[in-house]
């Protein structure tokens, strides 16, 4: 594979080095990548530079990543990144829908505010839901 680098000075280099230590935040995610090509009298080079480089947990990945699916006793997102939950596939099971819960209170806000009605705050099953999501990301 390429070898990349972040486009931005601030890029914090320590974060990454507790990542490989600890495990957490151990998932990179960046909205672009780009190619330079360039020339020197050694010849001609190419770099390869992301852009916009957060690091995330696991479960934002599993809660706000992409489309899952469940093969045997792991969570597959986007059909590429594999995650295997201890507890195997009735965690992925309930991590799944799960997902489908917090997407019904998205659709749910979004229809309210579309609507033009203000939101003050989330209904209590609505609630619920987001204060899960909260305990899931401080834990991690």
């Amino acid at each position: 594979g390429d070898s990349c680098t972040p486009s931005s000075q601030s890029f914090q280099a320590e974060r990454v080095r507790q990542a490989s230590e600890t495990g957490k935040d151990a998932y990179a995610v960046y909205q672009s990548k780009n190619r330079i090509l360039g020339t020197s009298t050694a010849g001609p080079s190419q770099r390869i530079m992301l852009d916009q480089v957060n690091f995330v947990s696991r479960f934002a990945l599993l809660l706000f990543g992409g489309h899952h699916k469940i093969r045997d006793n792991a969570l597959i997102v986007d059909g590429w990144l594999k995650f295997k939950l201890p507890g195997g596939k009735n965690a992925a099971i309930l991590m799944t829908e799960f997902r489908k819960e917090l997407d019904a209170v998205f659709l749910n806000q979004l229809s309210m505010t579309s609507k033009g009605d203000a939101i003050k705050s989330f209904a209590s099953d609505d609630q619920s839901v987001i204060d899960l999501v909260i305990r899931l990301l401080e834990d991690e």
